[in-house]
């Protein structure tokens, strides 16, 4: 069970670094933002790869690499998008879908096969979905009233973009990390997506007047981002190294409760009985379609 205890630290350290991102949000450009707590949570793996001694990557590491740095490039953009403009416990519960898309993706590109128990596990997903994003007194069987509403979120959209871009990048994660180890693998991906994202903001500074300012949060706390990025990676990768990816990533999941709850108690957001609620079943249905016996 030790996959369990590390895909949770990573749970936890994810919903921590989420919640830092929408304290901060507004104080800098995405690209930068982003951009420098990648860049310090590889600095982090690279030196503890240095010590460990770093691997020798395999013929199919480079090209997962490649992979994965483009999909998460675009849902980088859309997950601080989406945190801009919506609470966190209420665009964060949309990644409990990832599982639901990875039984499709994982099964396509890396012939895992998980639990035939979905349909429970899928449906426990949509009846979460509802309660978190649904009108209060809206009725459970209102979908034709819901969708329409649904529609008009365009951070719930984001978000469950990005639930579906991660049930692709995640797989190539795992070819990653069993192509050459949990710190060195992540380190790489962490670092290529940092120096972009930096380089991106340089130029729409340059030749993008009115693209946005430099200023990032204090130092300390991006710092303090970089290393829950970095305990995650190394975190969440080890546990790809012991069993399914889909497993893992049903139990990563785990922080959409954290983050919903430090929405409610440390950033103020509203209903927040109500979306932990619908979080908790939303996980709940995620775990279900990942362990369940076939």
């Amino acid at each position: 069970m030790i996959w369990f205890f590390a895909a949770l630290l990573g749970a936890l350290c994810q919903a921590c670094y989420s919640t830092g991102v929408k304290k901060w949000v507004h104080s800098a450009p995405t690209p930068l933002f982003a951009g420098a707590t990648y860049t310090i949570g590889a600095l982090i793996l690279l030196i503890v790869s240095v010590v460990h001694g770093i691997p020798t990557p395999g013929s199919s590491f480079m090209g997962a690499v490649v992979v994965t740095v483009a999909i998460n490039l675009l849902a980088t953009h859309l997950f601080f998008s989406s945190l801009r403009t919506t609470d966190l416990s209420f665009s964060i519960p949309m990644l409990a879908f990832t599982p639901v898309f990875l039984l499709l993706t994982s099964a396509l590109i890396l012939g895992e096969e998980a639990s035939l128990a979905g349909v429970a596990g899928i449906g426990a997903v949509v009846v979460g979905a509802f309660m978190i994003t649904a009108p209060g007194g809206m009725a459970l069987g209102s979908w034709t009233s819901y969708l329409p509403h649904l529609m008009l979120e365009k951070g719930v959209q984001k978000m469950l973009l990005v639930a579906f871009l991660f049930s692709i990048s995640v797989n190539y994660d795992k070819i990653i990390v069993m192509e050459s180890d949990p710190t060195f693998g992540p380190a790489v991906v962490l670092l290529s997506l940092g120096l972009i994202l930096i380089l991106s903001h340089s130029v729409m500074v340059r030749y993008g007047p009115g693209m946005g300012g430099s200023s990032l949060p204090p130092l300390p706390v991006t710092v303090v981002l970089g290393v829950f990025l970095a305990v995650e990676a190394f975190a969440v990768n080890y546990a790809y190294t012991l069993t399914l990816a889909s497993y893992v990533i049903a139990i990563k999941r785990q922080s959409i409760v954290f983050a919903v709850l430090a929405g409610g108690l440390l950033l103020g957001e509203e209903n927040l009985k109500r979306r932990l609620t619908g979080s908790a079943i939303m996980v709940v249905g995620a775990v279900m379609m990942v362990l369940a016996p076939s």
